[in-house]
């Protein structure tokens, strides 16, 4: 009784997004094959922020973090045999 409002405030954005890049040579080496790759995680910087807001903090409505991560590249190498 006398309960004002909703309980939970909820924004709808766009859905979670990430672009990831793979580059990949394979070269047969006698009885061995050598794999080199580079990887680009999160290649486009998308910005993905959280869904919902918590009203009741002194940050009301503020963006104060993302869910991903930053834009990171590895090189890996490979041997099988």
């Amino acid at each position: 009784m006398g309960d004002c409002g909703a309980g939970d405030l909820w924004f709808n954005g766009r859905w979670f997004g990430e672009f990831d890049f793979r580059l990949a040579k394979s070269v047969p080496v006698k009885t061995a094959r050598v794999e080199v790759s580079a990887e680009v995680f999160n290649a486009l910087m998308a910005k993905n922020f959280p869904t919902q807001l918590n009203p009741g903090t002194g940050d009301i409505f503020r963006i104060t973090s993302t869910q991903s991560g930053a834009r990171t590249a590895q090189l890996v190498f490979r041997v099988s045999w």
